[in-house]
């Protein structure tokens, strides 16, 4: 026979010590368990290596400003986990199926409506670009990180970047707290005027993609045109051999910005020089060509609060596009005289009693006044070669950094190099 036990009986009831103990308890185990906010550093270098790492599948909504209104478009993004990404255009309809993949070898673009894929190579990644784009974002603007919201059914951290100086946007990011994946970006300016938004409304990150997802026939009929004229080049003097003809780096661009890379790309039928320059979130680009057929000339104001300027000088023509007003890109049209630069490199070298071959060799890494002066000084004041300073400055260690680092005043840099700031003039 099988008795049924009776039901316990409590011995006593539960005191409001004994409940406040047991509350704090748990509240303890949810606090052990909830993930720690990342530091601003922390989350901008994840953000940043998550570009080339983690794989994903998304559609983006992507709106800005444009000259009749508001332009809105819906794009289907496939990125694999080393970086190659198929971006493709949903909406609007007269845009529907363009698309560019970038395989990390070479982008390509198509145009449906010209029927037309354009090719060229891609620009060079790498873990150590990581550093220095992480390096460069920090020293050029005040990172915060704000709160978490949700995005797209994740949970993302939002990172505010404010330019430390000059009249750069502010730009508001989405991050990923589990992956460190940018699924939001808003680009303002500091009245507030959202330049431009984008923002994921679904995403999810497969374990593997296949091969066909990360891949692009052009349909038949297509006209592919290979635009690239050779490898990109940190050296001016390996483009200007490419390109037939001297290819000039700026005395002058925007605060915090450094030379990136440069290549040499077919245009309308004349070799193009495209040198970029980056302050780790945004580029500056300048495109040079030499050719006897007059190119229009002027300014306007882009999307996304971007603007460009195109500048002839007989046979030499300059554009240039950037996320600032077209006063400052004109400034660094100025700046781009073969004639100005020649009398730079010969006043600095007798300045610093250095021969000129020394100075040449610094502007062929694409560095600007500012980079010569600081870089001389530092040479002068520490043991440090010319090329071990260079090595410093392609690191990320922007040239700001460097003469703080060594003890040089900027103060003394701007004075040795005013004498040259009326030569700079804007040529319109």
């Amino acid at each position: 026979m099988i008795r049924e036990r009776p039901p316990c009986r409590p011995t006593g009831a539960v005191g409001p010590a004994a409940m406040s103990a047991v509350l704090l308890a748990a509240s303890a185990c949810c606090a052990l368990a909830a993930p720690r906010r990342p530091t601003a550093e922390e989350l901008v270098r994840r953000c940043l290596a998550a570009q080339d790492t983690v794989a994903l599948r998304g559609t983006v909504v992507v709106v800005s400003p444009s000259a009749g209104g508001v332009s809105t478009s819906t794009r289907r993004i496939v990125r694999g986990p080393t970086g190659a990404t198929l971006t493709t255009i949903l909406t609007p309809r007269s845009q529907r199926g363009a698309l560019t993949l970038d395989d990390g070898t070479w982008t390509t673009t198509y145009e449906p409506s010209h029927r037309l894929a354009k090719i060229k190579r891609s620009p060079p990644r790498c873990a150590a670009s990581v550093a220095r784009r992480t390096r460069r974002v920090l020293a050029n603007y005040t990172a915060t990180v704000e709160d978490e919201v949700p995005l797209a059914g994740r949970v993302c951290y939002r990172l505010r970047l404010t330019p430390r100086a000059g009249d750069g946007c502010i730009v508001t990011l989405w991050v990923d707290r589990q992956k460190g994946v940018e699924l939001g970006r808003e680009e303002c300016d500091r009245r507030g005027n959202t330049h431009a938004l984008m923002l994921f409304t679904e995403v999810e990150f497969p374990g593997r993609l296949s091969s066909k997802e990360l891949a692009f026939r052009p349909p038949k009929g297509t006209r592919c045109l290979n635009v690239s004229r050779g490898a990109y080049s940190r050296s001016l003097a390996t483009l200007s051999s490419i390109a037939r003809f001297p290819v000039v780096a700026p005395l002058t661009v925007p605060a915090g910005y450094e030379f990136e890379c440069g290549h040499v790309v077919r245009i309308n039928g004349a070799d193009t020089a495209v040198l970029r320059y980056s302050n780790g979130l945004v580029n500056l680009t300048i495109c040079q060509t030499e050719s006897a057929v007059p190119a229009p000339v002027g300014a306007m104001r882009l999307a996304r609060g971007e603007s460009v300027v195109a500048v002839s000088t007989g046979r030499r023509h300059v554009v240039i596009f950037g996320h600032h007003p077209t006063d400052a890109l004109y400034a660094v049209a100025g700046a781009l005289d073969p004639r100005l630069c020649s009398s730079f490199e010969s006043r600095i070298a007798a300045q610093f009693g250095v021969g000129a071959d020394m100075v040449r060799s610094l502007r062929d890494r694409g560095l600007t006044a500012e980079g010569v002066v600081v870089a001389l000084a530092a040479r002068r004041r520490t043991r440090l070669t010319v090329a071990q300073l260079v090595n410093l400055y392609e690191q990320g260690w922007g040239w700001r950094d460097i003469a703080h680092r060594y003890g040089i005043r900027h103060r003394d840099v701007a004075a040795q190099i005013t004498a040259f700031q009326a030569s700079w003039s804007p040529r319109r």
